[in-house]
């Protein structure tokens, strides 16, 4: 078994889905930078109770450890494409993802007592 461990922003938001077997497991989408051009993207499979417990959100970054695969696709012209994958055995979220900024207030006056 091919196991490996990615460190990675989630970049999709968690989707719960089923199998044809009606086995409900969660999925969501991980870029790792390699220093490459392109960052490395990780379809992340959770199932059981990892699922259950689960609770990370787009933007966030994480530590994904699990079995590594390969699901081969055609893409929406038909060319055959290939994703990576990882069947978590444990999820950590390393640091939330960043608050938005806030609107920069335009009435703000401008702060003539700063010595300078």
């Amino acid at each position: 078994m091919n196991t490996a461990t990615i460190a990675g922003t989630v970049s999709k938001t968690v989707e719960t889905l089923a199998t044809k077997t009606g086995k409900t497991f969660k999925s969501f989408q991980v870029e790792a930078d390699s220093g490459g051009q392109y960052p490395d993207r990780f379809q992340v499979y959770v199932f059981g109770r990892l699922m259950d417990t689960l609770a990370v959100n787009k933007g966030e970054f994480v530590l994904v450890s699990g079995r590594v695969g390969c699901r081969a696709y055609a893409n929406k012209d038909g060319e055959p494409r290939g994703q990576l994958t990882i069947t978590a055995n444990t999820v950590e979220v390393v640091s939330a993802a960043p608050a938005p900024a806030p609107a920069p207030d335009e009435k703000a006056e401008p702060d003539d007592d700063v010595p300078f």
